[in-house]
């Protein structure tokens, strides 16, 4: 239970997560350089485009998703085993680790998936027959941005230490209960299935951003999104 509420905590502290990170690489347009979009056909052809991008996006998001909720329902059902099988303090410790950051990792897919998924989601439910074109194809353009910043989480240093430190705390409560060998084990693996998670991220979304200057011009970024607390699943490995 403390275990629990020190990651919780630390997650709290550290996480709070706008999407308008200055240390994410081409993430930030210098201003509306697009000219307005006046005519049907050219609304038209950017929509199409970005719905067909977006779609992908997304799909790519799901499975990523859904590929790392199995990594961690396995490492929570590896965790439940190795305190069924151990009597020491050291294993026992190594056990619960192993499931509250895998079950806290389950959690964060869940409560907050990528923004990938969400974007396509939020278009779906507009309708589009109904709905003014450039005010839709300006949100479609809002959520590729933000499907780049998320893609470009990697190159921030935040998920990369958020990672490090809960993976390190995690080995301390371990070693502190008379297993540093275990907790070695446990916070190389950890480390190790993180770096692996934020790398795999998707990333299709820069190279759609990059394409989409290319054929009809730059993006208006959003105004800044209200920030919000990520969990992170990104950092949220499991660990066995």
């Amino acid at each position: 239970m403390r275990l629990a509420l020190l990651l919780i905590s630390l997650l709290l502290a550290t996480t709070a997560r706008g999407d308008d990170d200055p240390d994410l690489p081409e993430t930030r347009a210098p201003g509306p350089l697009r000219q307005p979009v006046q005519l049907d056909d050219q609304v038209e052809q950017r929509l199409e485009w970005l719905e067909k991008r977006i779609d992908a996006e997304a799909k790519s998001a799901t499975r990523w998703e859904s590929l790392w909720s199995v990594v961690d329902v396995g490492g929570a059902g590896y965790g439940v085993y190795t305190i069924s099988q151990q009597h020491s303090r050291g294993a026992l410790a190594a056990g619960v680790v192993s499931v509250t950051k895998a079950s806290l990792g389950v959690m964060a897919i869940s409560v907050l998936p990528l923004h990938a998924t969400l974007g396509a989601r939020e278009l779906a439910q507009r309708d589009r027959h109904k709905e003014d074109r450039v005010a839709r194809l300006d949100f479609a353009e809002k959520v590729l941005y933000r499907n780049v910043v998320d893609a470009n989480q990697c190159f921030s240093w935040k998920p990369h230490m958020l990672g490090l430190a809960v993976h390190l705390i995690g080995a301390v409560i371990i070693g502190a209960l008379g297993d540093w060998k275990r907790a070695g084990e446990s916070f190389g693996i950890g480390i190790a299935v993180t770096e692996a998670q934020i790398w795999t991220k998707p990333w299709r979304a820069r190279k759609d951003l990059r394409e989409y200057r290319e054929t009809f011009g730059n993006v208006v970024p959003p105004a800044p999104p209200a920030k919000r607390v990520k969990l992170g699943a990104s950092s949220l490995s499991v660990t066995f």
